[in-house]
């Protein structure tokens, strides 16, 4: 099976299609289909399956092509050994879904050189993403965030698949609500005063919880982060746990951030990334960014090896 065959199926996944795919690719549609069909007489199991609105992987598809991205990963960083580097315009990052990450990428891209080319791509997602998407191949190095007490634990996932971690800042969490809300006048804010109000939160997936007994809880969860503000801003009494958000886009969105003294729950930020040897400038020049905004020590970064 030649590696271009990979690259073949990879692009089948990204697009859905096989038409749109081999159009992508230079390549007819039946010659696809064939080169297709032959890897999975040679494999004993459909990698796709068909429908009117195009294809989509098989269980025995995803793992074949979680393989083949990995494959496809390992190729590049061999070819890259001549020059040292992967492909000068390539720029791959996971982050948490962060006002302040983003604002910082966006600071970083804006400071790139205006000749720089640039192929970049940004997925917002949480930590065990990251670490999957960087152990395909898809990402070469990610932030992530963390409760402070899982700190030893995503340090030892990210050494096992041979990444580098090193701490960044610590912080606390803190609220975000309408300037009018009456919780928002007060002088001193508890996590007793948050009780039986609206919370906005975070949440991939359609859920229930139920809480303690006597616990009141309201929460409305979405994706989206303008469905977050807008949620927060007309949602009457409704607040959102936030990392700092800038004073800017919470004038802009009528809201407030304060602080809730005795919220103790302590949230961590980290560097994964793999060797720097695979790295280019533009993402080694990001690392050395995000640590000086970050005020954190290279120094804690360690081999994978090392603990």
């Amino acid at each position: 099976m030649h590696t271009s065959y990979l690259q073949y199926m990879v692009e089948i996944e990204r697009t859905r299609s096989i038409t749109q795919a081999a159009a992508n690719l230079f390549l007819s549609q039946p010659n696809l289909s064939r080169i297709l069909h032959e890897i999975e007489e040679q494999l004993g199991y459909a990698i796709f399956e068909r429908s009117n609105r195009g294809v989509r992987p098989t269980e025995e598809g995803t793992a074949f092509l979680q393989h083949a991205k990995r494959i496809l990963s390992e190729m590049e960083a061999i070819e890259s050994l001549g020059s040292g580097r992967r492909q000068p315009d390539r720029f791959r990052v996971c982050m948490p879904r962060s006002a302040g990450i983003l604002e910082m990428t966006v600071d970083y891209l804006n400071a790139l050189p205006e000749d720089q080319p640039l192929d970049a791509v940004l997925r917002e997602c949480h930590v065990r993403q990251a670490l999957d998407y960087m152990a395909q191949g898809e990402i070469d190095l990610a932030i992530i965030r963390y409760r402070a007490e899982y700190q030893d634990y995503f340090r030892d996932q990210a050494h096992g698949r041979q990444f580098r971690f090193e701490a960044l800042n610590g912080y606390r969490y803190r609220v975000i609500m309408h300037r009018d809300n009456p919780v928002a006048q007060k002088g001193r804010i508890s996590v007793a005063d948050l009780e039986g109000l609206p919370e906005i939160t975070h949440g991939d997936t359609f859920r229930t919880r139920t809480g303690a007994d006597g616990e009141r809880r309201k929460r409305i969860y979405s994706v989206d982060r303008h469905a977050q503000l807008t949620l927060t801003t007309r949602i009457p009494g409704a607040f959102m746990w936030s990392t700092s958000v800038l004073p800017e886009d919470l004038a802009a969105w009528n809201l407030v951030q304060r602080d809730v003294e005795d919220n103790r729950v302590e949230y961590r930020n980290a560097l994964v990334s793999v060797t720097p040897e695979l790295l280019n400038d533009i993402e080694c020049r990001f690392l050395e960014f995000v640590r000086k905004r970050c005020h954190s020590q290279p120094a804690s970064a360690t081999p994978p090896y090392q603990k």
